[in-house]
């Protein structure tokens, strides 16, 4: 539900410059929601550090990163990312 909230207004505000949301229990299916609405953004930095991301949520970091050109900086320590999420 937090996760839908943060896309609707990703949508509205395409030039943001940072994302944090750290520690707010977002899942793998919340995660993968709101790195596909950062695809095209002008995010610097963006925190999805100590959620509950595991390997599913992870495999839509490459696909983010590839639409995010200025991104500089990308925290995701404290997930569940195994070997699995860390190679897709």
């Amino acid at each position: 539900r937090g996760a839908k909230a943060v896309v609707s207004k990703l949508a509205q505000n395409r030039l943001l410059e940072r994302l944090e949301l750290l520690d707010n229990n977002i899942s793998d299916e919340g995660a993968a929601a709101v790195m596909r609405a950062c695809v095209g953004h002008t995010l610097a930095e963006f925190s999805l550090a100590d959620n509950r991301i595991g390997d599913p949520g992870a495999r839509w970091v490459a696909p983010m990163l590839e639409g995010c050109k200025f991104l500089t900086a990308l925290h995701l320590s404290g997930n569940m990312i195994g070997d699995l999420g860390a190679t897709s």
